[in-house]
Formats: C-alpha cells, sequence, structure tokens
C-alpha cells in the first residue's frame, strides 16, 4: 500500500507492515472516492455471462504433521478472511485474483467465480443459513451476497461520507442471517435488513487525523454488535436498537484491534497488532489484555482469532509464522509453526476436528489446514 494508483493493495493486507499504512490509506481513500462515487440505494444482480465466471480445478495437498496445505490453481491468489459452509466447504476471497474461491475437501476440488465490477477487495466473508455467501468488497465499495445455486450475485453498493469511500472490511451474520458490517473508509457500522434497506452508523471523531477505523466485527450473545478499532485504541460495542455506541479503551491508546470474535462463552476475544490479545465480559465490562509469551520471538502482526468448544483460544501470527494457542483456565500458551516459512497465516475459520487459514503472503498460494490435538494437548 505505498502508492495511491494501486487499487489491488488497497486492501489491509498492508496494515500488517506497519502503522504508516493507515495514514496512506486515508490518502487513497480520497482518491477512490473521486473514483466510484456510489449511490447507497444501488442493488443490483447479476448472473450468467461474463459477470459470474466458475472454473474448476484440483487442489494438491501437502501434508507435514498436523498441518496440511491446499495450493491453489492461480499463482498470487492473495487469500483474505475464510468462511465454512454446512457442507464444510471453505470459502475465500482471492485479492490476487479477483475472484471469489471454494475449496470442497470432498472432492479436492477449487471453483472461483469473478465478482460484478470486482477490485480484487474482497475482505470478511460468512455464510447464512441458507448457504448464501456474503462478502465485503472494499475496493470496489459493496457488500454482495452470493448464491451458488444459480450463480447470481446481488450487490449493495455503499456511500462516501465526508469525501471518502465506505471500504467494508469486516462482516458477520446474525443468526438470522442479517449482516453487519465494518465501514473502515469512513468509519461507519452497517447493516442490511430483511428488506435490503441499508442502515449506517456513523461513529464519533475529531477529525480525519483521529477516525477510529472500524476493522473487525462480531455478533455478540448479548445481542451486541463489538467491532475493533484500528486508531481509535479502543473495542466499541453497538447497539442496534438505538444506535448508541460504547467504547472500551485499551491500554495504549494508540493500539490497533484487529479481529474480534464471539467465545461460546459469550466473552468477546480480540487481536492487536503489537501482538496482544485481550478479552471483554459483557455482564460486567472488565477488560483484560494478555501479551503473547516474549520466548515465542517476533509475534507482531497478529490477525484473526477464533475460540473452540473447549474454550481454547486460537489466534494467527503473521510475526511468527504461526497458529498461537492459548489457554484461559491455565494461562498456558503454545505456539504451533506453520512448516513452510514465511506463509503470513491470516484469516481462521472452524470444523469440529480442524483449524483452516488463509495464507496471504505473496508467494504461499495456499489454504492451510491445522488438525486439532487432543483436548489434553491444546
Amino acid at each position: 500500500m505505498t502508492s495511491n494508483n494501486d487499487k489491488q493493495v488497497f486492501s489491509l493486507k498492508r496494515i500488517r507492515l506497519g502503522i504508516v499504512a493507515v495514514f496512506v490509506l486515508l490518502l487513497l481513500s480520497v482518491f477512490l472516492a473521486t473514483q466510484h462515487q456510489a449511490n447507497p440505494s444501488d442493488t443490483s444482480s447479476a448472473n450468467g455471462g461474463t459477470r459470474c465466471h466458475s472454473t474448476t480445478a484440483v487442489g494438491h495437498a501437502q501434508v507435514q504433521a498436523a498441518f496440511s496445505q491446499i495450493d491453489l490453481p492461480h499463482p498470487h491468489s492473495d487469500l483474505m478472511s475464510p468462511a465454512i459452509d454446512a457442507n464444510g466447504n471453505i470459502w475465500f476471497g482471492e485479492m490476487g485474483t479477483n475472484q471469489l474461491g471454494e475449496f470442497s475437501p470432498a472432492t479436492q476440488q477449487v471453483r472461483e467465480w469473478i465478482p460484478p465490477g470486482g477490485e480484487n477487495g474482497i475482505m470478511g466473508i460468512a455464510v447464512d443459513l441458507h448457504g448464501q455467501i456474503w462478502f465485503a468488497e472494499e475496493s470496489a465499495n459493496y457488500i454482495a451476497r452470493f448464491t451458488p445455486a444459480t450463480c447470481a450475485f446481488v450487490i449493495t453498493s455503499l456511500p462516501a461520507r465526508a469525501g471518502q469511500n465506505a471500504a467494508p472490511v469486516g462482516l458477520a451474520l446474525t443468526t438470522q442471517g442479517q449482516p453487519w458490517f465494518t465501514l473502515f473508509g469512513n468509519s461507519q457500522i452497517g447493516t442490511i435488513d430483511a428488506t435490503g434497506t441499508l442502515h449506517l452508523y456513523p461513529l464519533a471523531y475529531a477529525d480525519k487525523q483521529h477516525q477510529p477505523l472500524p476493522y473487525g466485527i462480531t455478533v455478540g450473545q448479548d445481542g451486541g454488535i463489538w467491532f475493533t478499532e484500528l486508531q481509535g485504541g479502543a473495542i466499541g460495542r453497538l447497539d442496534p436498537s438505538t444506535g448508541a455506541v460504547r467504547t472500551f479503551a485499551l491500554a495504549n491508546p494508540l493500539a490497533q484491534s484487529n479481529a474480534i470474535t464471539t467465545a461460546p462463552d459469550g466473552r468477546i476475544w480480540f487481536t492487536e497488532m503489537s501482538g496482544t490479545i485481550g478479552v471483554i465480559d459483557p455482564r460486567t465490562g472488565a477488560l483484560r489484555e494478555i501479551a503473547t509469551p516474549p520466548q515465542f520471538g517476533n509475534t507482531a502482526q497478529l490477525y484473526d482469532i477464533l475460540v473452540d468448544p473447549a474454550g481454547t483460544v486460537w489466534v494467527t501470527s503473521s510475526g511468527a509464522n504461526a497458529l498461537l494457542s492459548y489457554q484461559p483456565s491455565t494461562g498456558n500458551w503454545q505456539r504451533h509453526t506453520i512448516p513452510s516459512p514465511e506463509v503470513a497465516p491470516y484469516g481462521l475459520a472452524m470444523t469440529h476436528d480442524a483449524l483452516w487459514f488463509t495464507e496471504s503472503a505473496d508467494a504461499a498460494n495456499s489454504l492451510g489446514k491445522f488438525q486439532f490435538p487432543s483436548p489434553s494437548a491444546r
């Protein structure tokens, strides 16, 4: 993310490379707003023809210990966050190839579709109860719903705010399938209701240099919409019934919080790029931050986070080229080093017996799988 004319690297992958990327992105958002003005009521669909391609290719599995890697058919795929459907298929955005991808573990096949008007910007992704794939297209400035059975995309364009494009990034669904998403470019939280109507909730800030820049998002068991702030030094909670926002300040006011998730017990866990994770108890509002062990070396650039049914917290660390696990009941950490060097693990998705993770390094071009150890070994 080093130049204003490179839309592909407008993705937040460069966030992991340093704080300077945040300020470059703000400048880039202003430029993109002049290139792609969006109408908030612009909802369109497309299927067939040149707007919905599907190809099939065989993934090649490489297995080392508990890790497996599935090579994708195109070089420099640059995978973002994954999601898993009811059939166990893994869905992901390919920023390097401007495609929506699906890998089937059952058939070992990869299918890919080109989203309408896509600009190499598929970020957050989720699967609803009907098997429809929702995703945020950051660079093209829209939220999409894709129906695999009909190869149809439904697009909801997003408006600019104060001359800045919305730049949607994180996306999560309620239990009823309603999408909520963060608008990184202009510091808003958004949702689309059952009628297809777009609702936006602007976050307060003093000036453009102090925007909170919401990034990750999760729907809490308490009904709140929880989100991270890449620049605000806080975690936010939006009450969807009133639109009121409460913030939970982090110890470092310059902390950059990335991903966020709801644990089975209802607590909210999140990552900070510096190498810290945190947890909030929604019942009490208590917040605790936990540093990764120094003996792990460089554990900066933490991104995604999930909590398994046993309560173990799992994190991707690009700095350590590893998956990290933390057991809250004992305070124990473990490092699970990925055999392939410098793959830059990014997003996480979970099945009953494994973690699937995306590898976002330019040379990695793989989807990774980590087989869970026995409960006693976690």
